[in-house]
């Protein structure tokens, strides 16, 4: 009976001993598969941050190259439908066609005393081969409108010629050219008359989404006096 306890014993003990081992043998993999888990988990965490540092830092250069962009200095240069070929040339010119964000460009397109009449020969002929080297090139092209501000007239039929033609010529833009016979508003009064006109043109025009550049007379002439001669100055 002893005999037989002792071996029971003994049996009990090595179940228990291999139970233990068993045990710990699960243990350890369970501890190493929370440890792989672990690592796993710190390896993903760093993995998105670093993904993340690199997407902002790339938002963040994006956008300081597009604010240098709007901020720095444009160059822009004029030229006519009559210097067509010379124009085109230039804006081709691999070398330095990079150095011109935009043209201004006479196309026959008149301020009159009621609104704005372009010349559809001269756009088709003179300035359509124009505008379209400029596409190719991405230069902005700003029709130019020429002649003398209509301070009594109202702007909004101007406007409103002005966003047709934008629609059937596809210019980026509109360019004032009013600068005959030195300061034609010598004087602070007719000045500020025709400050009120072209103020109320921009904006509309900016309401529509386009900008205005404007050529203007010699403002260094401009003086509170009705007698003042500006060209005797210029």
């Amino acid at each position: 009976l002893c005999i037989r306890i002792f071996f029971v014993d003994i049996s009990a003990q090595r179940e228990n001993e291999n139970t233990t081992a068993i045990n710990m043998t699960m243990t350890s993999r369970t501890t190493s598969s929370s440890s792989s888990s672990r690592i796993s988990s710190s390896i993903s965490t760093v993995v998105v941050w670093f993904v993340f540092v690199f997407v902002v830092s790339l938002l963040c250069s994006a956008h300081e190259v597009s604010a240098r962009r709007r901020n720095r200095r444009h160059v822009w240069t004029w030229t006519s439908h009559k210097l067509q070929a010379e124009s085109i040339a230039q804006l081709r010119n691999a070398s330095w066609s990079d150095m011109i964000d935009g043209i201004q460009v006479w196309c026959d397109c008149v301020i009159t005393k009621t609104g704005l009449e372009l010349n559809q020969d001269t756009w088709k002929n003179g300035c359509l081969p124009i505008i379209e080297a400029a596409r190719e090139t991405n230069t902005k092209f700003h029709l130019m409108l020429e002649g003398g501000v209509p301070e009594t007239a109202d702007p909004t039929n101007f406007i409103s010629d002005a966003i047709q033609i934008q629609a059937t010529t596809g210019v980026d833009g509109f360019s004032l050219d009013d600068e005959s016979n030195c300061a034609p508003r010598a004087t602070t009064s007719n000045f500020t008359k025709w400050m009120t006109w072209v103020d109320i043109f921009i904006d509309g025009m900016h309401d529509h989404g386009f900008p205005v550049s404007d050529a203007i007379q010699a403002v260094f002439a401009i003086e509170d006096s009705q007698t003042n001669d500006a060209c005797s100055k210029a």
